[in-house]
């Protein structure tokens, strides 16, 4: 911030319009730029986008977008400020952006940058640094309502979130605030953080045990098409042919029906179909293949059958469909991110820890024993806290 800014604000005609900005972190290091507008037209023209400069100095382009903002006070006394902020809810801009469900925003960052238009890119008050009132940085607390229409979300301040004590660490009821793998072996000692050692092998083995967020299997393994009799511990295969309401995404985003193929693992021998509802019996696991530029690796209005590739240990889940011989790089983003993810509760580190490999089959299949084990869970949560909120 200038002195010039704070003139400019002082005065009864600054001479320019005042301009709010938006920056949303939606994944580490990936950003989206945007501004209140394009209420009547989400497909934006050119002259319709404004850029400013970043803390570097590179011009980011802010593109307008249907939205409403308000409670951004800034007082001396009493408690925080919780802004809402509320989206238009469009399938094809905002979710397609962050590649799944709104409920990956809680926790990211939210920057709002006020200035006035001369001040912007192309204007005659544009310089480097960027002149600017001082920054408001939020964090994304909850989803306080969504429907059809609009998503409305709760921010707080960055020191305003619910059991954060500093210095000590945060008290959480049941979640884990560990990094995930974060202190694993492979590491320098003096690049680990937290207490989550776990390196995705299993602890009987050198062999990849991989998960999803919703504690999950991710395996690489024959799967027997089923036909009507299973066998305990045996992988299989269902077809659902295009049910209704599911799809595929092609690379240029154009939804079409397709097959719903279900993989799971039988627990006890049965004539029983495989069922999400039928918990005690089959387990639902997800497949990943090794990854090669060659192949086809499909996206789905459903983010929990896109699909994985390992490449060079590490496990990636599609964002974005990616044609064959036409890959994006394999990097955490808006096309691919993190396969293998903790879903940070205590069954989370439990089928983990005390998973063991199969006893016959190959291809990092898991048994449906558990290790027996006295060995404690590295885990960060505290479950006996009553949560309070």
């Amino acid at each position: 911030m200038t002195n010039e800014v704070i003139d400019d604000a002082q005065k009864q005609e600054p001479g320019s319009a005042l301009v709010v900005l938006y920056e949303l972190e939606y994944a580490e290091g990936s950003y989206l730029y945007f501004y209140p507008g394009g209420y009547d037209d989400v497909n934006v023209s050119p002259e319709h986008k404004v850029q400013f400069r970043d803390a570097s100095g590179t011009p980011q382009t802010y593109e307008p977008f249907p939205l409403e903002v308000e409670g951004f006070d800034i007082s001396s006394d009493g408690s925080y400020s919780r802004p809402t902020v509320r989206m238009a809810n469009l399938e094809n801009t905002l979710r397609t952006e962050i590649g799944g469900d709104f409920e990956v925003l809680i926790g990211k960052k939210i920057v709002r940058r006020t200035t006035f238009q001369r001040y912007l890119v192309g204007e005659a008050g544009d310089s480097n640094p960027s002149i600017e009132l001082p920054k408001q940085i939020y964090i994304i607390d909850r989803i306080k309502s969504k429907n059809v229409l609009q998503v409305e979300f709760e921010l707080s301040t960055p020191y305003d979130l619910a059991g954060i004590k500093l210095p000590r660490r945060i008290i959480v009821g049941g979640a884990c605030p560990f990094k995930y793998k974060g202190a694993r072996d492979s590491l320098n000692f003096y690049d680990r953080v937290g207490g989550c050692d776990w390196d995705a092998t299993f602890r009987r083995s050198s062999e990849n045990l991989f998960m999803s967020r919703n504690d999950e299997y991710i395996v690489n393994t024959t799967f027997t098409v089923w036909a009507g009799t299973g066998t305990r511990g045996e992988y299989y295969s269902t077809t659902e042919t295009t049910p209704e309401g599911f799809y595929k995404i092609d690379s240029s985003g154009i939804l079409s029906a397709a097959n719903r193929v279900n993989y799971w693992q039988c627990l006890i021998d049965t004539n029983t179909s495989p069922s999400d509802s039928e918990k005690s019996i089959w387990r639902r696991v997800w497949k990943y293949e090794n990854y090669s530029s060659s192949n086809q690796y499909d996206t789905f209005k459903d983010p929990r059958f896109n699909e994985y590739a390992l490449n060079s240990g590490v496990l990636w889940q599609a964002k974005k469909t990616q044609d064959a011989n036409n890959h994006n790089s394999l990097q955490e983003g808006i096309n691919w991110t993190a396969g293998d993810v903790c879903g940070k509760t205590l069954a989370s580190c439990r089928l983990r820890f005390y998973a063991i490999p199969h006893e016959t089959v190959s291809g990092n299949a898991v048994s449906v024993f558990a290790a027996k084990s006295r060995t404690s869970l590295p885990f960060g949560g505290f479950p006996g806290a009553l949560q309070r909120r």
